[in-house]
């Protein structure tokens, strides 16, 4: 009898595991499912802790399932001066928060986005006020002029041909090193070099994880529209990490 109960309970229990795999199989999915973004947001003052809470459903109304290891905040100012990058934490009911003291006054967007190692855009993004809204004329984006610059203790130089939009360039960093000697592009525990791309008007966002970084290290990126972009890249060079900006311009292709 005790070995029948046994296996009546182990029975209804594969009944179960099956019935809610079922269920929610076509809810675990990724960001792409999205169609509402609640937020909530208390006001904000330079160098008070402010609360970010955000909430994703489909467009049912449901929680989003399967992403909570995923989402990531990156938040810039609209001189593309200052950054933040966060993880924000799984609140329940699709549900996330974060906090951050922000230390300048101003005009922020906050986008969001999916970090699984692939290519990927943000899926939502969010105009804030830090403080009193700045009244001042907006100051143009310095371009670089010069494309080599030191990322550790390497020389290193972006090559690129002419960037258009909706057309895929590749974006190759060339290390100036010794002959014979060769350079591991990831850190100690296998982690990538990224590139965050933000246009001028905060208006696209871009995650771009290298298409080659064996020997050399290449992203290929479609930017989205004409326009200054900045790029802010994370770097592992033999398992140290480093950080190097550089801020681009794409133009849109003249009519031959």
């Amino acid at each position: 009898m005790k070995n029948l109960i046994i296996g009546i309970i182990t029975l209804l229990l594969i009944v179960l595991g099956g019935f809610y795999m079922k269920k929610y199989k076509n809810s675990e999915e990724t960001t792409a499912q999205i169609q509402q973004v609640k937020w909530q947001l208390n006001d904000i003052d330079v160098n008070k802790t402010a609360h970010i809470t955000f909430q994703l459903k489909d467009n049912k109304g449901n929680e989003i399932r399967g992403v909570n290891d995923h989402i990531r905040i990156f938040i810039v100012d609209k001189q593309l001066a200052r950054s933040y990058q966060m993880r924000p934490t799984f609140a329940g009911n699709g549900s996330y928060k974060t906090t951050y003291q922000f230390k300048k006054e101003g005009e922020y967007t906050i986008f969001l986005y999916e970090e699984t190692g692939d290519t990927t855009k943000q899926f939502a993004e969010k105009n804030i006020i830090v403080g009193k809204k700045e009244e001042k004329k907006q100051r143009p984006i310095a371009v670089d002029t010069v494309l080599t610059k030191n990322i550790g203790t390497y020389k290193t130089s972006l090559l690129f041909r002419a960037l258009h939009p909706n057309e895929e360039e590749t974006l190759t960093f060339q290390f100036q090193i010794e002959k014979g000697q060769k350079l591991k592009f990831r850190s100690n525990t296998g982690e990538r070099a990224a590139l965050r791309i933000v246009d001028e008007k905060q208006q696209h966002f871009l995650y771009v994880v290298p298409a080659n970084d064996e020997g050399q290290l290449q992203f290929r990126v479609t930017f989205p529209s004409e326009g200054i972009y900045k790029i802010w890249g994370t770097f592992y060079i033999n398992g140290k990490k480093y950080e190097e900006q550089f801020v681009l311009q794409v133009q849109e292709r003249k009519n031959s």
